[in-house]
C-alpha cells in the first residue's frame, strides 16, 4: 500500500508540474516603430510547439509558452517580420519596422482582418490570374499516377506475425508529353508512358489525370470521381461534390481566414493565409493554406483538403504556380485521395495519387503541332512502346525508393513464362477489343457493328475506315451487320471532305439500310474520330421498330466554342418492320434540316482509338428543325422541330439538382413512322433512373403532334439526415417528371388498335435512397439502395404504375 500510495503522488506531482507548465505565459504590445502606435492583427507564433495569437485593437497578446529563451515570430500585413526571445512571465514591447516598398492597396481598415483584404484582391484580380483563361500556352507536361497503400493499425496476438513492408507503391503510370491551351480549348498529348503492368495492359483507359483540378479560381471546386478512369459514365450524380472555394464573391460569409505569415522577397510579398468554413454554415466546404503574391494578387501556392472528417474519402489538393513573362501559369499540381479499407487486423490507408509538373513554359508555338479537335486527353497509339531505360532519360522528377521498388518488382514479374505466354496476349486482345477496332495498314477494322438485342438477336459485323489521323482531310467508312435473328443484312457508309483539320467543318455523304424506332429525334454526335453507333434499347417488353434506307449529304460548321451545327438534305424510306399499319405502310420522303448542338466545356479523351466523351459542365442544348417532303402522293408535307436543354444546377448547402426540358411540334399531317415518340424509355430490370424519359410509359401505342416534357432530379447528398451509425447513412435523390403530348390529327391504327395521345398529362414520380445498408466487400465500404419510380397519371398508359430496382454503389463521400 505504501508502495502504491508513493505512485500516486508521484503521478499527482508530475500532473501538477504539467498543469503549471502549461500555464506561464508572455504577455506584451506590438506597436509601430515609426509612429508607436498599436499594430491591430499582427500574427505572434512560438512556431516550436505551434502555438500562436493576434494582437487585439490596442495591439495587446497573451500567448502561453513552455520554457526559457522561447522564440517568437511576429508578422503582420505592411510590416517587416521580427523574431524575438522571451521568457515566461514576463511583459515585452515588439516594434516592427514598416517596410520600405509601401504596399498602399492593402492598407488596414480599423478593426478589419488583414487577410479580408488579400482576399478582396485576390478576388479582383482572378480573372487575369485563371490559368484556364490565358489566352494560348504551351508546356511540358509530366505526369504521375499512383496507388500507394499505408499500413495505419496493425493488431494481433500471434507474436509471430509481423509487418514487412508497412508502407509501399502498388501501381504506377508515368506519361510524358506537351500540354496546350488556346482560346480556353486544352489539350494534354501524351507521347510517351510506361507503368508498373505488364504490356499491353490499357492502364490509361483506368487512370485519367483530368480529375485533376487546373487551377483554383473557379467558385465551386468540382471532385468528380466518374472521371477517375476514361472507361466508365462521367455523368452520375452520386459520385461527385462540389466544394465551396474560398475564392469566391461570398467567401466572408462562409469562410474564417487567418493571415499568419508575410515573407518580404524584396520586390514583392507572400502572404500565408489559413481558411476554414465557419461553423455557422453548412456547405461543402474546405480547409487549408493559401499563399498569395501581391505581384498581382495571385495564388502562387494552395492547399486544400476537405472540412468534413466524416467523409469516407478524403481528398488534398496542392498547386503551385510562378510567374513567367508577366503571367502567373501552373508549375505543380496534385490531388490525392485517401480510402481507408479495413480489414480484420489492420487498418490500410489506400492513396491514389495524381501529379502534374510543367516545365518550359512558352505562350508560343506553332498551329501545326496541335489539332484542338475538342480531345482534351490524347495518349498517342505508339506512347507504350518506350523502354523504361529510354523513359529515364526523358523523366523530369526523381522517382521514390518505393517507386524504384515497384518497378523493380514488375520487371521480375514480367520475366515470368505466365506473364509472357498468357498474360501479354490476353491484354493485347482486351486492348484491341477495347479499342474498338484495329490497325490493318492505312485502315481501321471496327467492331462497332457488333450488338445484341431482342429483336436482330445477336448482331454480327464489322466496320472499316481510313487512318483519319494520318489523313485528316478525308473520312471513308463502310460497315455491314447480320442479324442471327431476324436474318437481315444491314449496312452504312460515310464519304467526307474536312475543310479543317479538327473535323468540326466539313462536307459528308452518308447512307444506310439499317433498324431504328419509330418517332426518335435525330442526334447530332461529339466530334469522334470512328464513327459512332448506338445500339437498340429495346428492353425486354412489346417495341416497335421500322427498317430504314437513307442518302443524304450534309455540312458541319463549328462558329463558336463547344458549338456545332449541321446542315442537310437526304432521301429516306421507311417501312415498319415489328407492327402494322392499315394504310400507307411505306413513306418515302426528301428531308431537309438543320441540328444544333452546344456542350459547354464539353470535353474527350482519347486513349489510342478509344473516346469517351466528358460532359462535367453544363448546359447542354440540342435543337433539330425539319421539313419533309414527300415523294408519295398519299403522304403530305410537313415541318418538324424539337428542343432539348439539360442543365445542372449546384447548391451550397443542400446538394445539386438536374433538370432536362424537351419540346417538340411538328405542322402538317405526320405519317406514324414521324408523330413523336421519344419520351417513353424501356424499362429494364436492374439500373439507375433515366433522367430524360418515362419508364413507365408504353413504347409501343403512343404517338403525338406536339409535346412538352420538363424533369428535375434533386440529390441531396448528406444534407437531409446524417446518422451517427456506421452502416445506415441513406442519401436521398427525389425525382419528378411531367409531360403532355397531343395528337392534332386523325389517329394512325397500329397493330389494328388507335395510336394513343398523352393530352391528360404524364406524371412519374421517383425516389432513390443509396446507402441504405452501408456493409463491408474486403475491406471496401459498398453501400445497397432502391431506386423507386411511381406514374401517378389520371390515364394509365403503360402496364404497371409502380417500379423498383436495387442497386449496389461503392461509398465514396
Amino acid at each position: 500500500m505504501k508502495i502504491f500510495g508513493k505512485s500516486i503522488l508521484i503521478l499527482f506531482l508530475i500532473y501538477c508540474k504539467t498543469t503549471f507548465a502549461q500555464i506561464t505565459y508572455i504577455e506584451g504590445v506590438v506597436i509601430s516603430s515609426l509612429t508607436s502606435r498599436p499594430i491591430e492583427y499582427a500574427n505572434i507564433q512560438d512556431k516550436i510547439n505551434l502555438k500562436g495569437v493576434s494582437s487585439d485593437s490596442l495591439g495587446n497578446f497573451k500567448l502561453p509558452i513552455f520554457s526559457k529563451n522561447t522564440l517568437l515570430t511576429v508578422t503582420c500585413v505592411g510590416y517587416e517580420r521580427s523574431e524575438i526571445r522571451v521568457n515566461p512571465n514576463s511583459f515585452v514591447v515588439i516594434k516592427l519596422n514598416p517596410l520600405d516598398k509601401q504596399l498602399e492597396e492593402i492598407t488596414v481598415k480599423p478593426e478589419e482582418n488583414p487577410a479580408w483584404k488579400i482576399i478582396r484582391l485576390t478576388l479582383a484580380n482572378a480573372n487575369r490570374n485563371n490559368p484556364q483563361k490565358i489566352a494560348q500556352f504551351k508546356a511540358s507536361h509530366y505526369s504521375k499516377i499512383s496507388l500507394n497503400g499505408e499500413i495505419v493499425r496493425f493488431l494481433s496476438k500471434n507474436p509471430k506475425d509481423s509487418l514487412i513492408d508497412k508502407e509501399r507503391s502498388l501501381l504506377l503510370v508515368e506519361n510524358l508529353g506537351h500540354f496546350y491551351q488556346k482560346n480556353k480549348s486544352q489539350k494534354d498529348i501524351i507521347a510517351h508512358t510506361i507503368s508498373s503492368f505488364p504490356k499491353n495492359y490499357p492502364i490509361n483507359l483506368m487512370t485519367n489525370s483530368l480529375i485533376n483540378p487546373l487551377g483554383f479560381y473557379e467558385p465551386l471546386i468540382q471532385i468528380n470521381l466518374n472521371l477517375l478512369t476514361t472507361v466508365f459514365d462521367n455523368s452520375a450524380l452520386q459520385n461527385q461534390r462540389f466544394y465551396v472555394n474560398p475564392i469566391n464573391e461570398k467567401t466572408f460569409s462562409q469562410y474564417n481566414f487567418s493571415l499568419i505569415d508575410t515573407l518580404d522577397n524584396g520586390s514583392d510579398s507572400t502572404f500565408s493565409i489559413l481558411f476554414e468554413p465557419k461553423n455557422s454554415v453548412s456547405i461543402n466546404g474546405l480547409k487549408g493554406l493559401l499563399r498569395i503574391n501581391s505581384d498581382g494578387y495571385a495564388i502562387e501556392e494552395v492547399h486544400a483538403s476537405n472540412a468534413d472528417s466524416l467523409q469516407t474519402m478524403q481528398f488534398v489538393i496542392k498547386q503551385n504556380y510562378q510567374k513567367t513573362k508577366g503571367i502567373w501559369h501552373p508549375k505543380f499540381r496534385l490531388l490525392g485521395l485517401d480510402y481507408l479499407l479495413k480489414i480484420d487486423k489492420k487498418d490500410l490507408k489506400l492513396t491514389y495519387q495524381i501529379e502534374d509538373y510543367f516545365s518550359d513554359f512558352t505562350t508560343d508555338f506553332s498551329q501545326n503541332e496541335v489539332t484542338f479537335d475538342g480531345t482534351n486527353r490524347l495518349v498517342m497509339p505508339k506512347a507504350d512502346t518506350i523502354s523504361k531505360s529510354e523513359f529515364d532519360k526523358m523523366r523530369a522528377v526523381q522517382l521514390l525508393p518505393k517507386e524504384e521498388l515497384l518497378y523493380k518488382k514488375a520487371e521480375m514479374a514480367n520475366k515470368k513464362l505466365f506473364t509472357q505466354k498468357v498474360i501479354v496476349p490476353v491484354m493485347a486482345l482486351f486492348n484491341t477489343a477495347i479499342n474498338n477496332g484495329l490497325m490493318v495498314g492505312p485502315f481501321f477494322l471496327l467492331y462497332n457493328q457488333l450488338d445484341y438485342n431482342q429483336h436482330e438477336g445477336l448482331r454480327l459485323g464489322l466496320g472499316i475506315q481510313n487512318d483519319i489521323q494520318r489523313t485528316p482531310r478525308w473520312r471513308v467508312y463502310l460497315g455491314s451487320a447480320y442479324g442471327l435473328e431476324d436474318q437481315k443484312l444491314k449496312y452504312e457508309g460515310i464519304l467526307s471532305y474536312h475543310f479543317t483539320k479538327d473535323r468540326y467543318n466539313k462536307i459528308e455523304i452518308y447512307g444506310g439500310n439499317d433498324l431504328r424506332r419509330p418517332g426518335q429525334n435525330p442526334l447530332l454526335f461529339a466530334n469522334y474520330v470512328l464513327p459512332q453507333r448506338l445500339g437498340l434499347n429495346l428492353g425486354s417488353g412489346e417495341y416497335l421498330l421500322d427498317n430504314y434506307k437513307k442518302i443524304g449529304l450534309a455540312a458541319y460548321f463549328k462558329p463558336f466554342n463547344w458549338t456545332q451545327v449541321k446542315v442537310f438534305h437526304e432521301r429516306e424510306i421507311r417501312t415498319p418492320v415489328s407492327y402494322k399499319l392499315t394504310e400507307n405502310a411505306v413513306t418515302d420522303y426528301l428531308h431537309t434540316g438543320l441540328s444544333f448542338r452546344f456542350a459547354r466545356k464539353e470535353t474527350m479523351t482519347r486513349t489510342g482509338y478509344f473516346e469517351k466523351v466528358l460532359n462535367p459542365y453544363f448546359p447542354i442544348i440540342r435543337l433539330n428543325i425539319s421539313r419533309f417532303d414527300s415523294r408519295k402522293v398519299y403522304h403530305e408535307n410537313f415541318w418538324k422541330a424539337n428542343l432539348v436543354i439539360s442543365h445542372q444546377i449546384r447548391t451550397k448547402k443542400i446538394g445539386k439538382t438536374m433538370t432536362v426540358l424537351s419540346a417538340g411540334n411538328s405542322w402538317g399531317v405526320l405519317p406514324f413512322q414521324y408523330l413523336f415518340n421519344n419520351l417513353s424509355v424501356p424499362l429494364n430490370i436492374w439500373g439507375s433512373n433515366s433522367k430524360e424519359g418515362f419508364q413507365m410509359l408504353n413504347t409501343a401505342e403512343l404517338g403525338y403532334n406536339n409535346y412538352v416534357s420538363f424533369s428535375a432530379f434533386h440529390d441531396f447528398e448528406k444534407s437531409i439526415w446524417k446518422p451517427n451509425s456506421s452502416w445506415f447513412q441513406p442519401e436521398f435523390m427525389i425525382g419528378n417528371k411531367i409531360a403532355i403530348g397531343k395528337l392534332t390529327q386523325t389517329a394512325p391504327i397500329i397493330n389494328e388498335e388507335p395510336l394513343k395521345d398523352i393530352k391528360s398529362g404524364v406524371f412519374e414520380a421517383s425516389l432513390s435512397i443509396r446507402n441504405i445498408v452501408k456493409i463491408k466487400l474486403f475491406g471496401f465500404k459498398i453501400g445497397l439502395g432502391a431506386n423507386l419510380v411511381y406514374d401517378y397519371s389520371s390515364v394509365n398508359f403503360g402496364v404497371k404504375r409502380f417500379g423498383i430496382r436495387p442497386f449496389v454503389l461503392p461509398v465514396f463521400f
